[in-house]
């Protein structure tokens, strides 16, 4: 980047020679979010290659996902069936269990929250 130049001025290409600079760097770990990886892909398919950035995506959780917190937090699953998404993020789920002492007082939040989005969907 030159000293004439912004932060809004980086390019995908910049990036690319950051992270695979002269000097290698064992062990670095980078991240970079995105609400687009299709189109980041279609400016530049280099960026996704082996070595560089590997894509992942994280969704928002699962019935599967809320049963896996349940047991990691309670030891038992929450074992709840209701169509549709879950629009929470992940996050929000284990802020919720992390606030909740009692397995009992995580299920009622849980069915709280699946409720209201029942309404909104």
């Amino acid at each position: 980047m030159h000293k004439d130049t912004s932060p809004q001025d980086i390019t995908i290409q910049d990036i690319l020679e950051i992270l695979q600079g002269p000097v290698p760097i064992e062990g670095m770990i980078a991240i970079a979010t995105t609400n687009d990886l299709d189109a980041i892909k279609k400016m530049n398919p280099a960026i996704v290659r082996n070595g560089r950035l590997t894509p992942v995506y994280f969704g928002n959780p699962t019935y599967d996902i809320l049963d896996e917190i349940s047991r990691f937090y309670y030891s038992q699953p929450l074992n709840l069936k209701f169509d549709g998404r879950i629009i929470e993020s992940t996050t929000s789920i284990i802020e919720i269990a992390l606030q909740n002492p009692n397995f009992e007082s995580f299920k009622s939040e849980i069915l709280k929250l699946l409720r209201k989005e029942e309404m909104i969907i």
